[in-house]
């Protein structure tokens, strides 16, 4: 966030000394008040506050100081974050689809479920240990500094696209210590509504179309991801983003006309191994 204005060295004396009681934000709209030659750039990527009803924006002061940012502030503008845009797009066009939007209200179900008391989590983190063991036992894991670390399930944003990843992700690396959580929770649950929940949790989690939905996500999410976080780099022109953009579309149209057979195989293969039925299914009309 840059600042300028003929008065600069007055102003930010000013700012500085009122720093410690005032928000940025209110800061930059009074320092708007106090000067109409006030210029500055508002990389504005939170616009997700606003969506969710909390005016945490610059926009917000502005209208409380009853400021017109075409007349009261001419040099005023905004460079809008578009990796934070292109996010709020996928997020929105992902969840438009009914399966993928039940598919996203069941993880967070999920993971409210098993990440709710400190105590579930240290659960979660010995059936880590145990299968991390068990794979290497079996020479199914490599191990090595750095390697087999263990991990939390990662609850989703609801306007951020990489946090929906990053749920994905931690989930299909610990699905079978889930599992075990889940099942040790419907045994030894301190409620009855708590063991309803869980069982409710683990029949999800262990349906073939919830399996099949989180591997499509995740392929999906990390054709995309890349663009998100090379959108994000402060040096990028528009040119070069323009060109990932084509390429991220050609990269999707790929996957969606000849990587259905292999994302359909992984998927039975990893039912195979948890023994999730996925017999009753036609897979041919996936």
């Amino acid at each position: 966030m840059d600042l300028a204005s003929p008065g600069g060295s007055s102003l930010r004396s000013w700012s500085h000394g009122f720093a410690a009681s005032l928000p940025r934000c209110e800061i930059l709209a009074d320092l708007a008040v106090r000067s109409r030659s006030f210029t500055a750039r508002i990389s504005d990527s939170r616009q997700s506050a606003l969506i969710m009803g909390k005016s945490t924006t610059i926009t917000h002061f502005f209208k409380r100081k009853n400021l017109n940012d075409s007349h009261d502030c001419p040099y005023a503008y905004y460079i809008h974050c578009f990796a934070h845009r292109l996010q709020l797009a996928l997020v929105a066009a992902s969840k438009a689809v009914i399966p993928v939007g039940k598919f996203f209200d069941r993880l967070a179900f999920i993971i409210n479920i098993v990440g709710a008391s400190c105590k579930r989590n240290e659960q979660l983190k010995l059936a880590q240990d145990a299968e991390f063991a068990y794979l290497i036992d079996i020479d199914e894991l490599e191990t090595g500094r750095g390697l087999n670390q263990k991990c939390t399930l990662q609850q989703a944003g609801d306007t951020r696209w990489s946090s929906h990843f990053r749920s994905i992700s931690s989930l299909i690396k610990i699905f079978s210590p889930t599992c075990e959580v889940l099942l040790k929770i419907i045994k030894e649950g301190s409620t009855s509504s708590r063991q309803v929940e869980a069982d409710t949790a683990y029949e999800t989690l262990t349906s073939f179309e919830f399996v099949f939905i989180l591997h499509l996500m995740k392929k999906t999410m990390e054709l995309s991801d890349k663009l998100c976080q090379v959108l994000q780099c402060q040096t990028q022109d528009i040119l070069t983003a323009m060109r990932l953009v084509s390429s991220t579309k050609e990269l999707i149209q790929t996957f969606r006309d000849d990587k259905w057979d292999d994302l359909l195989t992984n998927v039975i293969s990893f039912c195979e191994l948890r023994s999730i039925d996925c017999a009753r299914y036609d897979c041919s009309l996936c």
